[in-house]
């Protein structure tokens, strides 16, 4: 058996394979954009839950001053006063959201739409956040 000989030549602009590197570079890029672009959106909808929670707190705190039946040892929140007032803050921070009045607790349930800065580019457009508080009298 005569000797074969394996070429090894290398292109003459010295370049094995110059496609597989740009197209790695370009995965890793769009990767590096998504995982950024999910840092960035669940970031604001995590801000957007805490400030919606304060704001559920803070209506739900106005509403249960309406007590009404101190005197008489039952109190209770008055359904139309307290009602009226939680709805009021709401109204005045310019949020959507839902009251509700039981006996001694009131629940504020309130909602808005984050809109998606990167995440929009892929096909998510925003997402809704809904936070619900309750809050109650107690008698000491």
């Amino acid at each position: 058996m005569e000797g074969r000989s394996v070429s090894t030549r290398r292109p003459a602009n010295g370049r094995c394979d110059p496609g597989v590197v740009s197209g790695f570079v370009v995965s890793l890029l769009l990767g590096l954009l998504l995982a950024g672009g999910m840092v960035v959106d669940v970031g604001r909808i995590l801000a957007t839950r805490e400030q919606l929670s304060v704001i559920a707190l803070r209506a739900g705190r106005t509403g249960a001053q309406e007590v009404v039946g101190i005197h008489s040892g039952a109190p209770r929140i008055d359904p139309q006063r307290g009602g009226r007032a939680a709805s009021e803050v709401l109204r005045t921070l310019d949020v959507e959201g839902h009251v509700a009045v039981d006996g001694r607790a009131i629940t504020v349930a309130v909602t808005r739409v984050v809109n998606m800065t990167i995440l929009g580019l892929i096909g998510v457009p925003s997402r809704s956040v809904t936070v619900v508080r309750t809050v109650e009298v107690v008698s000491q």
